[in-house]
């Protein structure tokens, strides 16, 4: 089998059916389609139980939901989707032909869109080159850890599973083989609201700096570790202060990237600087 879509639904799911038909719709037929769900919703399983025949239904009390999708695939790529996204119906035709580079990861271009307007977000392609290369290219972009970006090889995946938000900067930084293709496969829904753990966020983001050693790639990790804070409500912010505190986290961050801290906003440097 060539792909495995796996769609993960942990909140909302209004747009389901449209999701699920634009695959259905696809001029490629060698696929397999795996819904892994924690939430119980009786609107939800009876939209899911009109495709009963057609898809593969997970139900978990877990978070890790693309985690339980990996273990249950069989393609030789896997391609996670948004319920509520769509695919352009030439989508997996595409992937295919793209696949056809072995490449361990494969981007592709994206199309934002909600009720009142849709935006393509432009990027320079790129052919095969080292993880390291590629995720250099790529974080100069507007998606860089969003899953839903790529195609991965479910080999490599599977024989390097990391769980977490960010799992993806790690995949492709560690990865043999990355291209980006300049064709726009996958439509993102942007007025919709997704479940963030912001203060695990955070920590994820942490160990990444002790994993990568480029600088580049490690100022663009702080940034959005900047960004995380900044989002913190003030008891998150005091526990994360403590946390960070009795490891040293917060001491190790600044003495890595203290020369970052003239480049940020300053009103999030200097509660940087506070820890």
């Amino acid at each position: 089998m060539r792909f495995s879509l796996i769609i993960t639904i942990d909140k909302c799911f209004e747009y389901i059916d449209k999701c699920l038909s634009s695959i259905f719709e696809q001029t490629f037929k060698d696929y397999e389609i795996i819904v892994v769900k924690n939430i119980k919703d009786n609107l939800l399983d009876r939209k899911l139980n009109k495709y009963k025949n057609k898809i593969n239904v997970i139900d978990t009390e877990s978070s890790n939901l693309k985690s339980i999708g990996i273990d249950n695939s069989n393609g030789e790529y896997l391609m996670f989707i948004e319920p509520n996204d769509y695919l352009e119906i030439n989508t997996l035709s595409i992937l295919d032909k793209a696949s056809k580079s072995s490449s361990d990861i494969i981007r592709y271009q994206i199309r934002e869109f909600d009720d009142n307007h849709e935006k393509v977000i432009s990027e320079v392609s790129f052919k095969k080159c080292s993880g390291h290369d590629a995720l250099l290219k790529i974080i100069k972009y507007r998606y860089v850890y969003q899953s839903f970006t790529y195609i991965l090889k479910a080999s490599y995946i599977k024989n390097n599973k990391i769980d977490g938000y960010y799992s993806i900067i790690n995949y492709i930084y560690n990865c043999d083989t990355c291209i980006s293709i300049g064709d726009i496969l996958y439509n993102h829904r942007t007025n919709i609201d997704v479940n963030v753990d912001i203060f695990n966020n955070i920590k994820e983001l942490y160990k990444l700096l002790d994993n990568i050693s480029d600088e580049n790639i490690q100022n663009y990790i702080v940034l959005n570790i900047v960004n995380n804070i900044s989002k913190l409500n003030g008891n998150d912010y005091k526990n994360m202060y403590d946390e960070f505190k009795n490891n040293n986290i917060y001491n190790k961050i600044l003495d890595k990237k203290i020369k970052m801290l003239t480049k940020i906003n300053i009103k999030l440097a200097s509660r940087l600087i506070k820890w």
